[in-house]
C-alpha cells in the first residue's frame, strides 16, 4: 500500500511543526509546544548522531558540532519564552548554520568526479541537516521575539 505521506506534505508539517510565527493569542501555547517538541526532537537526533562518532577517524570534531548542535537544541526548549535570551539566540544559530555550511561545501572541493564518496556524503549531509536546522531555529527566533514583543508568549 502506497504511503499517504508526500514529501511535500512532510515540507508543509516540518514548516508548520516549527515556525508558526503569526499565530494568534490562542494559538501561542500550541506554537511554543511545537517549536519545543521540534527543539527536543533534534535534540535527540544531534546527541544520538554524537554518539555514533565515536568510530570516526576525526571523531573529536564531529562529536562537538553535533554536540553544539544538540546543546543548542535543547537550550532553545528552555529558552523559548526568555526575552532576555533573543539576541544570544539570534546570533549562535545562524553562526552555527554558517559555519556548517561553509565546512559542507569545502568538503566537496578537490574531490574531482568523486563527490559521491560514502564519507564525504555523509559529513555533508549532516552538515547540511545542522544548517537547515539553524536557520529554522534563526527563523523561530525571531518570530518567537517578535511574539514576545507583541504580549503573545508571556
Amino acid at each position: 500500500m502506497a504511503s499517504l505521506v508526500t514529501p511535500a506534505a512532510d515540507t508543509r508539517a516540518l514548516f508548520f511543526l516549527c515556525t508558526s510565527i503569526n499565530a494568534g493569542p490562542a494559538d501561542s501555547r500550541l506554537q511554543v509546544f511545537n517549536v519545543r517538541l521540534y527543539q527536543s526532537l533534534m535534540g535527540i537526533l544531534f546527541i544520538v548522531a554524537a554518539a555514533v562518532q565515536w568510530n570516526d577517524p576525526d571523531p573529536t570534531f564531529w562529536i562537538s558540532i553535533y554536540g553544539i548542535a544538540a546543546l543548542l537544541s535543547i537550550g532553545e526548549v528552555f529558552w523559548l519564552s526568555r526575552k532576555s535570551m533573543v539576541r544570544i539566540r539570534s546570533l549562535l544559530w545562524p553562526l552555527l548554520a554558517i559555519a556548517a555550511l561553509i565546512y559542507g561545501l569545502s568538503l566537496f572541493h578537490g574531490l574531482e568526479g568523486e563527490w559521491y564518496n560514502d564519507e564525504v556524503t555523509r559529513e555533508s549531509g549532516g552538515l547540511f541537516l545542522i544548517t537547515l536546522h539553524g536557520l529554522i531555529s534563526y527563523w523561530a527566533v525571531r518570530g518567537n521575539s517578535r511574539d514576545i514583543s507583541k504580549g503573545k508568549n508571556g
